[in-house]
């Protein structure tokens, strides 16, 4: 979280509590706070400070435009910038007037740091009391939850060869190493093998448990997990039943929300993707239109109108495997369709309105009785220093530069 320091006694609502942590050292050092000087707004725009994530960079901006006088990117002197406990990276200008550190790794989830800025050695002359100032960095407490997507066949001639898929989210940055160690699979207490994947933004991690079989008779997967790995106290287990060879039947009903909402029925065989499901699936006293997509294991329905409650799903004789062969019971899920939640978001991607007697400001909203709208005007002659740290379509930093 970037922290503007105290300019106004408007602005002081906005700030952080920062702990009153003092090194010892030859000078003590000012904690950045509530009562710091407000002389300080001379010399220092912004900090880094309260709660960040556990791999953010840590950035101080100062007010002079030229305060370093290196080349940007260049490795700032040692003493600047130091952290307790001992955060170890790198420390650079990012550029002339802002000085930034890169920590070499994640840093510890849940824990307090105390930075101490040297700002003597920075900025000469500055006043006795400002020599040395501290400021507390509080990274975000780690949490995961487990989606399970369901089996599917690596290899659809082979449908007694099966795999599970789903996906693990972190709240917070974390490593595939340690989140590997978060879940354990066995079937019949014979422990397999879980293959991981960490897609964008490296919160969110896909696994496939591989050598799942399916037996004469029908047998179980048996799901672990424990976060000890990434210091989450949270444990838990799901057991699942595999089905025996030749069982051809639904495993699963699920309703995935979001813009395109639809029912994700999981079978135990791949299904035959050229074949109607027109009268096979029915949602309780929907009459509207449905459309189907089959993927494997699993078949899309979705609906063309909202469906909402509790609704039985129906499933009947009829739908085909890959191998040709017909479903032969109808199974029936009772299955809760929540609500949409109260949502907005801008029609178009336009930022900047033209200035004229009435201003349009389009825009889509559902589950809302109201809207408040907060309008800031950016001034022509501040347009360029809204530049210097935004792009047109950011919002930073508004106070700074409009009203």
């Amino acid at each position: 979280m970037f922290h503007l320091p105290p300019i106004q006694s408007i602005c002081k609502k906005f700030l952080f509590l920062l702990l009153p942590l003092l090194y010892a050292c030859e000078k003590p050092a000012t904690v950045l706070s509530y009562d710091a000087p407000e002389e300080l707004n001379q010399y220092l725009y912004a900090y880094t400070s309260g709660y960040i994530s556990r791999g953010a960079s840590i950035k101080i901006r100062f007010v002079a435009n030229q305060v370093a006088e290196s080349e940007t990117g260049s490795i700032a002197p040692a003493g600047l910038l130091s952290f307790s406990p001992s955060i170890s990276g790198k420390l650079y200008w990012e550029n002339p007037n802002t000085l930034r550190f890169d920590p070499d790794a994640y840093l510890a989830s849940g824990k307090t740091y105390t930075a101490r800025l040297a700002l003597g050695k920075i900025i000469p002359g500055v006043p006795e009391e400002l020599q040395n100032l501290s400021f507390s960095l509080l990274t975000q407490d780690q949490f995961f939850e487990i989606q399970m997507n369901g089996f599917e066949s690596p290899d659809p001639s082979q449908p007694e060869k099966m795999a599970f898929t789903g996906q693990i989210n972190t709240f917070d940055l974390a490593e595939t190493s340690t989140v590997s160690s978060v879940l354990e699979a066995r079937q019949d207490n014979k422990k397999l093998n879980i293959r991981w994947e960490e897609k964008s933004g490296g919160k969110n991690f896909a696994f496939v448990v591989e050598g799942i079989e399916r037996k004469e008779n029908a047998s179980l997967l048996s799901l672990q997990w424990q976060g000890r790995s990434i210091n989450v106290g949270l444990i838990g287990e799901k057991t699942l039943e595999i089905p025996a060879k030749g069982d051809f039947r639904v495993m699963d009903i699920r309703y995935h929300k979001g813009q395109d909402p639809y029912l994700a029925i999981n079978f135990s065989d791949p299904l035959e993707e050229n074949q109607s499901f027109e009268g096979l699936i029915q949602i309780g006293d929907y009459n509207g239109n449905l459309r189907y997509l089959a993927d494997g294991h699993e078949l899309r329905v979705i609906p063309a109108g909202i469906v909402q409650g509790m609704q039985r799903i129906q499933v009947f004789p009829g739908v085909k495997n890959t191998r040709g062969k017909a479903l032969e019971n109808m199974a029936i899920w009772e299955l809760d369709f929540p609500a949409g939640k109260p949502e907005i978001r801008q029609s178009d991607s336009g930022t900047i309105l033209p200035d004229s007697e009435g201003l349009l400001f389009p825009f889509e909203a559902s589950g809302l009785k109201a809207v408040i709208v907060e309008v800031f005007k950016i001034y022509n002659n501040n347009i360029l220093q809204f530049l210097q740290t935004n792009r047109l379509s950011d919002e930073g930093e508004l106070y700074r530069v409009g009203k």
